[in-house]
């Protein structure tokens, strides 16, 4: 490919992927890097970021034992995301996908004690998600 795809760290682009299919996410730091700035990393040994795979009580040598030892082959998580954290969790799925082939992701939204008029929902509800080409699969409206 002529680009890498990657993150800023420490302000320095950091290439995740080149030369390999993958689907740019757009989120908050993600950066289209320029081929000649794709150089493999010096190696080094890998430590897992605390944040995004421990709780901050576990131990760093816990980690350590589970990236090596122990291995999921599948994942199935169903979220109860407050409002305003989605982005929180948008953000481990680019993780997720670097480890595993096949990642399908399921948004639920359930909306109560309030109203909508039918011409706000569709002009903005059902026109932003057919412009992000996202697909229906169920939907309930009560008037």
């Amino acid at each position: 490919g002529l680009f890498g795809l990657g993150d800023v760290e420490d302000g320095k682009p950091i290439y995740r992927h080149f030369k390999v299919e993958c689907t740019p996410e757009l989120t908050e730091g993600e950066i289209l890097i320029r081929a000649d700035l794709c150089k493999p990393p010096e190696k080094e040994d890998y430590e897992p970021e605390e944040d995004m795979l421990t709780d901050k009580g576990e131990s760093r040598e816990k980690v350590k034992t589970e990236e090596y030892g122990k291995k999921y082959h599948t994942i199935r998580l169903k979220l109860d995301v407050p409002t305003g954290k989605l982005s929180d969790i948008v953000r481990v799925i680019p993780y997720i996908k670097s480890k595993f082939n096949k990642v399908d992701v399921k948004v639920e939204i359930s909306a109560v004690n309030g109203e909508m008029s039918v011409s706000d929902y569709e002009d903005k509800i059902r026109e932003a998600i057919k412009q992000a080409e996202v697909k229906i699969e169920d939907e309930g409206l009560d008037e």
